[in-house]
């Protein structure tokens, strides 16, 4: 298949990026994952992308909202870059503020999301939200009825996090159509457990998890 046959056919059946993201250091720091966005929907992949800020829970559950009302086959992948502990994600980047004000944990996640995720895939861009049980992740699933949950099991550096999470989503632009099907998501596992990719997701310790 010649290059603008494949990219024709990319551009029919890109999976679409939601992205929720904090504000990383502080207002006048512009570190953000917005230009790595950016750099795929400028890139042959074409991939549409919608990018809000998000600090408080009423921010993030207003867009989650948003998010869950779209069509699942144009924007299926939710990314979510924010701080992040063992089964949580930090709104914001103050250790006076890891709070319950701040903090939301998987299982609340899960609630507010019941049943709204079906053929969708939620990626925690975060230090170590994914370092749980396998069976809690897989609660995780059933709850939100999401096809696959991933993220970071270690505490892992913006820059490194941040260039493997383009990786991921490049490789969630191929493989049929625009629904999330079981197939694809083999090949996915499979493409992981390949170089360069496997070597990466060991030393970020990234897990992908689908819904059995």
């Amino acid at each position: 298949m010649g290059n603008t046959e494949s990219q024709q056919m990319l551009k029919q059946n890109m999976r679409g990026v939601f992205c929720l993201e904090t504000i990383w250091f502080d207002t006048d720091d512009g570190t953000s994952v917005r230009p790595a966005l950016e750099m795929l929907k400028a890139s042959y992949l074409k991939t549409n992308f919608i990018h809000r800020n998000a600090v408080t829970k009423d921010e993030f559950f207003f867009h989650i909202g948003k998010w869950v009302e779209l069509e699942a086959s144009e924007y299926p992948v939710l990314y979510l870059g924010y701080h992040g502990k063992d089964g949580n994600i930090y709104l914001v980047n103050d250790d006076k503020k890891y709070d319950d004000e701040n903090r939301i944990e998987l299982d609340q996640f899960s609630q507010r999301l019941k049943g709204k995720c079906k053929n969708r895939i939620i990626h925690f861009s975060s230090c170590s939200t994914l370092n749980i049980l396998r069976k809690n992740a897989q609660n995780f699933l059933r709850e939100t009825g999401a096809y696959a949950v991933s993220g970071y099991k270690k505490e892992v550096e913006w820059m490194q996090s941040t260039a493997f999470d383009i990786l991921f989503l490049d490789l969630i632009q191929y493989g049929g159509s625009k629904n999330i099907t079981p197939r694809f998501m083999t090949n996915l596992r499979k493409c992981l457990m390949k170089e360069p990719y496997s070597e990466l997701r060991k030393n970020l310790g990234f897990e992908l998890v689908v819904r059995q």
